[in-house]
């Protein structure tokens, strides 16, 4: 199977592979199994120039049955992620909704041993919930600062802190595509595309996924 995706030749009295041109599925195929394999070791080629504004990003997600939770320090060159089985919701709740014990069980933990290690005396967290936020976001976020300012971990006179709903529908008409080949016209964008905005270009979106 692999073998017809190759084409061999000799180069400086070397005889070297390359990708064939008609194999463009499986050199992107191959992109992607070379992410995962760095994102399940925790392990990233890349990372900011600067810090962001803040120390600590926390993303979390919640679909059918699992919470999603990415906990990113810094310069993003620490980013770890970790899930929580939720129960399926009734006809009467929300479906993504999540209580403060449920994001507590995970985020409190994390960041107590990830500060210690990659962001002593952090400057402040924000939360970042894919869609709505629903109470237990806020509700979490206060109860760590005061036990984490119990414990020394960060000063909760100087810590600044946020929850940010990342919603799905949007009203800003902005669609990015790449054009890939005659025979696909769109493409999806790749980790890192960059669209400047702004009537200086003073701004900038980058699609991270």
């Amino acid at each position: 199977e692999l073998e017809r995706h190759y084409e061999g030749f000799m180069e400086d009295n070397e005889f070297v592979y390359k990708v064939v041109d008609t194999a463009y599925g499986f050199e992107n195929q191959m992109f992607y199994l070379a992410l995962e394999y760095l994102n399940l070791n925790f392990m990233f080629p890349y990372a900011l120039a600067q810090n962001l504004n803040y120390d600590i990003y926390v993303g979390i997600d919640v679909h059918d049955r699992y919470a999603g939770f990415s906990f990113l320090y810094k310069n993003a060159g620490k980013i770890y992620l970790k899930y929580k089985d939720v129960p399926l919701k009734d006809k009467h709740s929300r479906a993504e909704k999540l209580s403060a014990e449920q994001i507590l069980e995970i985020v409190e933990p994390t960041l107590r041993e990830h500060i210690k290690e990659f962001c002593p005396n952090p400057n402040g967290m924000v939360l970042l919930r894919d869609g709505n936020s629903h109470g237990g976001e806020e509700k979490a976020v206060l109860q760590i600062i005061d036990h984490f300012s119990a414990e020394n971990l960060l000063n909760k006179d100087t810590f600044k802190w946020a929850v940010v709903d990342l919603h799905k529908n949007s009203a800003v008409p902005l669609r990015a595509s790449l054009s890939a080949t005659p025979e696909r016209k769109y493409e999806l964008p790749t980790i890192g595309t960059i669209k400047r905005l702004g009537r200086n270009f003073e701004e900038a979106f980058m699609f991270n996924t």
